[in-house]
């Protein structure tokens, strides 16, 4: 039980946010967006667009990711083991990492990136992994939520010495744990933290 929670701790605390194919440049500025409307346009004009963009939207989220409510997408992983219910802004797939029961996913801009997986290790409960992540991993803070969600934050340092927080929501199933894992910029924690805290997983 204990290599697979290592294993499992190994990949959360090496994951690192910064190796998405599809992500840009830290330091160039963010895409602007424009408009797909002008101000000359009919509003039945604008209509069509709207319908048009809307459609265009639903069929490019990754499989398995649907709309769930206004500002919100859900994932269903294909054996049925994890569901998590998370902010739009992470829509789009990130290829550097394939769990093997669950979804890797990033935001437009490729500055941060949300896993959510399955992990199978039956046996564990909410206090051994607790227990097992404080020792190991002193310097995170890790507790269990009002939801009996298990939380973990820490920080993590890539080879180019940046930083990064890695914030980990976690509840344990009858085969394992399913977690919903993010990593983000640490100087973008006032931004990140509150996506963070709307995230459920099951």
């Amino acid at each position: 039980m204990k290599k697979l929670i290592a294993a499992a701790i190994l990949l959360l605390f090496t994951a690192s946010i910064f190796g998405c194919s599809e992500e840009k440049n830290e330091d160039s500025p963010l895409s602007e967006t424009t408009s797909v409307m002008s101000s000359a346009e009919s509003s039945e004009e604008s209509s069509k667009i709207n319908i048009s963009q809307s459609s265009i939207e639903e069929s490019t989220l990754p499989e398995h990711v649907i709309e769930d409510r206004k500002g919100y997408l859900k994932f269903t992983s294909m054996s049925g083991s994890v569901s998590a219910i998370f902010p739009e802004d992470f829509s789009l797939l990130c290829s550097e990492y394939t769990p093997t029961d669950g979804i890797y996913l990033q935001n437009t801009d490729g500055t941060a990136t949300l896993q959510i997986e399955a992990i199978k290790n039956e046996g564990i409960d909410r206090q051994s992994l607790v227990d097992y992540i404080s020792a190991n991993y002193p310097d995170s803070e890790v507790y269990v939520n009002d939801s009996k969600n298990i939380i973990c934050k820490s920080t993590i340092t890539d080879a180019s010495g940046n930083k990064s927080l890695c914030y980990m929501k976690a509840v344990i199933t009858d085969r394992g744990y399913n977690e919903a894992v993010l990593y983000f910029k640490e100087n973008e924690k006032d931004k990140y933290e509150p996506l963070f805290n709307k995230i459920s997983i099951s």
